[in-house]
């Protein structure tokens, strides 16, 4: 009994003390203790501190997640702990980072535009258009000399060649609205409708959900083992995306090596520095343009995979018996809360990037298919724009694929009622009663991912692959694709 007693308050005293010194830091995300999980992962969980495991989540996944959401003007850079510390100074830098990050965007769009350049290879890129102008003419070259009416140059061939001036104007031969305009308006207006969601304090639920993930571990002996994995498939999102912004520069590279001229029609094409200068300008531009489309994508797919692990560990609980069923019901009355956000917030943000990204790469594949494209002529032109179909394609499709994956969770938990209905383990002395209303709640879930305000399923994804395929097929053996 006394060694009992002295057991219990060693390990009180223990977690007071941790509790004591975690309550010291300041929550301030620059000022993070560098907590080593080593240091805890031989502990029991009820020997752990909450504040210890908060800090840990923070360090792994919310500071590079919120550096990066201040590199792209989402957050701002310097955000003290307290408002009264936020100076006018730091208020200036704040507002006129994010005042050049928007300028910047709109500058990749207006030089893609004065550029008349493409990355999808359909069509040419730009058009000439020559003009003359008659300066002198003499006499007995236009009326000693007959000319037929059929359009050729052989009245400009009887003239003196130095009396004719020609002028060289070049033009977009594509439509404005729909190549350039419309493309860059879903791109601009998914940027200031993240931009307004995440300077909204009341609407950042990626923190509260982090939270509570890794709360939910922390009751299980291999807890150490689920935030492992969890903070790796994270981590494994944030470095494709990262991966996916470094090789979008490499099809325009490719074009250049291909050795596509690239002009801007309101230039003096004798500039040779000052064209340089904008092509590798518009170079950088289209990179950050791609990388903010990048940043909506994955941080969509962090909140899907994040609210799938938060349902998987609710069901793992109930089925060990670990939470009771009024626990259960407000864990996913909280998960409902996530998933609308998602559905209301997050998703009309990653919806634009998948509309504008996927006529994309419709358009690339018609050119190639049909022979229109240019990229059929270079072997560097066709690799850029393999590359450029590629990640366009896994732009689309990797959010469509998680929120598939969290419709099938909430799915799952749907079913976790008959499951725990017809009593398998655990709940053999519970009573009817109890058990119905159980199963009652988890029916009448309608809990779903969706896109474009439409639920997402596997199925439906599986089906839809299938016609196209079938589609293609069929067009092909028609000749109608060739």
């Amino acid at each position: 009994m006394t060694g009992s007693t002295i057991i219990m308050s060693t390990t009180s005293t223990s977690s007071e003390s941790c509790v004591r010194e975690s309550s010291l830091i300041d929550v301030n995300e620059e000022s993070f203790v560098n907590l080593d999980i080593s240091h805890i992962i031989d502990l029991q969980p009820a020997e752990i501190s909450t504040s210890a495991i908060l800090h840990y989540c923070k360090r792994k996944i919310l500071i590079p997640y919120f550096k990066l959401l201040a590199l792209l003007g989402w957050r701002p850079l310097y955000y003290p702990a307290t408002p009264q510390d936020l100076s006018m100074c730091v208020k200036v830098l704040n507002t006129g980072y994010t005042i050049t990050v928007v300028s910047l965007i709109l500058i990749g769009h207006v030089l893609q535009y004065a550029a008349c350049f493409r990355r999808d290879g359909f069509g040419s890129y730009s058009k000439v258009k020559r003009r003359f102008t008659l300066t002198h003419v003499s006499p007995s070259s236009l009326f000693h000399d007959e000319y037929s009416l059929e359009p050729n140059l052989s009245f400009y061939n009887r003239l003196n060649l130095q009396s004719i001036k020609s002028e060289i104007q070049e033009y977009c031969n594509n439509d404005i609205v729909s190549v350039y305009l419309l493309p860059a308006f879903l791109h601009f207006f998914s940027y200031i409708y993240v931009l307004y969601q995440m300077r909204i304090p009341e609407r950042e639920q990626l923190e509260h959900l982090l939270e509570r993930v890794f709360l939910q571990a922390t009751v299980t002996r291999t807890w150490h083992t689920a935030q492992g994995k969890l903070i790796r498939r994270l981590r494994t999102f944030l470095g494709m995306g990262v991966l996916w912004a470094l090789v979008s520069v490499s099809p325009q590279i490719l074009h250049r090596i291909a050795g596509v001229k690239i002009s801007f029609t309101w230039m003096d094409p004798h500039s040779h520095t000052l064209r340089n200068i904008l092509i590798i300008l518009l170079f950088f531009t289209l990179m950050w343009n791609d990388i903010i489309c990048v940043a909506i994508a994955t941080t969509y797919s962090v909140h899907c995979q994040l609210i799938i692990s938060y349902l998987e560990n609710i069901g793992h609980a109930v089925r060990e018996k670990r939470i009771s069923f009024l626990e259960f019901y407000k864990e996913v009355m909280e998960a409902r809360k996530f998933i609308s956000y998602l559905n209301e917030d997050q998703a009309f943000g990653v919806s634009l990037v998948i509309l504008n990204y996927g006529c994309k790469t419709t358009t690339a594949i018609y050119g190639f298919l049909r022979g229109t494209s240019s990229s059929t002529n270079d072997v560097f032109i066709f690799a850029s724009v393999f590359v450029s179909v590629f990640l366009w394609i896994i732009l689309v499709t990797f959010p469509i694929i998680q929120a598939a994956r969290l419709t099938s969770s909430c799915w799952a938990l749907k079913k976790l009622g008959h499951e725990i209905w017809i009593r398998p383990f655990g709940y053999q002395d519970t009573i009817q009663s109890d058990l119905d209303s159980v199963l009652l709640f988890t029916t009448s879930l309608k809990l779903r991912a969706k896109l474009f305000r439409t639920p997402v399923y596997g199925s439906s994804l599986i089906l839809g692959l299938s016609i196209l395929f079938f589609g293609f097929l069929l067009l092909a053996q028609l000749n109608i694709i060739y």
